[in-house]
């Protein structure tokens, strides 16, 4: 699967559908924010489902990048614009600009910064230099996604999930799917759909890692609006595979210290994502086929400072805490 072709493919996804639950705003702006968790779950799944691609898309490191006030200094140095004259003979006087970008300990004398800086950075510019597109990553970072993988492959639970001997049962991952809903052209990446032949059915699975404790994912899973991903990807399925039972939903969740654990969407829940309603809470839950046509009245018209129900309620949010 080519993932920078499935990204390029003009859709509705999960991506910017909770994007524009947290702020319609997001739907012009759809930079992805890479974070140290975003990069760390990406190296996992690289390793599990990709590992051919790693060398493509990773570059691993024993070079610490610099931290603190230098790392200021190093990223206002790495933003300085080189002018066209520029030569290599020029870089000290580059590097002492981004300095006075970055307000990097005046009291040192120009001389003692510049050392402090080559002997800090240096190693790492390197570093950079030759990892071109890819990502860099720490080596205690690959050694302990390395540990992930090994305890997934492991596991009694979930290890058939990656590696199933069955006749007839086999599992793709990274699976592309191309499908319509509400009208609109959609699509969706799916870690893995676990296909069971024999049976006509289909478990369709996603991987999470997570610093939480295993047993706090209901939380995790509505504050990441995976119930949107859940019935988003089940619906898919049901409508590319219309002669396989598409089963329950499963999020397969690890963290550092826990075996990893079955997370299961039942079909009551996936009917409830849906449509829509309210959690025993009392926390009102749009619903799958809600969202997209919220999604395209803000692109029809044009409108991303509110969300519709705040338009249509003439700029008013209710209080509803009762």
């Amino acid at each position: 699967m080519d993932i920078q072709a499935y990204r390029q493919v003009d859709a509705l996804s999960y991506s910017i559908l909770s994007k524009m639950v947290s702020h319609p705003m997001n739907l012009i702006a759809m930079e992805r924010e890479e974070t140290p968790s975003l990069t760390f779950g990406s190296l996992v799944d690289c390793l599990m489902f990709t590992p051919e691609e790693f060398d493509k898309r990773f570059t691993v490191t024993d070079i610490r990048k610099p931290s603190g006030e230098m790392l200021k200094w190093f990223n206002a140095y790495l933003e300085i614009k080189v002018p066209d004259s520029f030569v290599l003979t020029e870089t000290d006087a580059l590097i002492l600009k981004a300095r006075s970008v970055s307000g990097y300990n005046s009291n040192l004398l120009d001389k003692t910064a510049l050392a402090r800086f080559h002997s800090e950075c240096d190693a790492y510019l390197n570093v950079l230099a030759g990892a071109g597109d890819t990502l860099i990553i720490p080596t205690e970072e690959y050694n302990r996604a390395a540990t992930f993988v090994s305890r997934l492959f492991n596991n009694e639970f979930v290890k058939h999930y990656f590696n199933n001997a069955e006749k007839g049962v086999y599992t793709e991952f990274q699976k592309d799917i191309y499908f319509e809903i509400q009208g609109m052209p959609a699509k969706s990446l799916l870690d893995g759909v676990l296909f069971d032949e024999e049976n006509g059915c289909i478990t369709p699975f996603d991987l999470k890692t997570t610093s939480e404790p295993l047993m706090n994912f209901e939380y995790e899973f509505l504050k990441w609006k995976y119930y949107i991903q859940a019935a988003l990807y089940k619906y898919g399925l049901q409508q590319v595979y219309p002669n396989y039972l598409i089963k329950d939903f499963r999020f397969i969740v690890i963290n550092d210290w826990e075996e990893p654990m079955i997370w299961k969407v039942s079909e009551h829940h996936y009917q409830f994502f849906l449509q829509g309603g309210y959690l025993r809470s009392g926390r009102h839950i749009t619903g799958l086929f809600d969202l997209v046509e919220q999604y395209k009245w803000h692109m029809q018209t044009k409108r991303f400072d509110y969300s519709k129900s705040v338009y249509d309620n003439n700029g008013v949010g209710n209080i509803d805490l009762l």
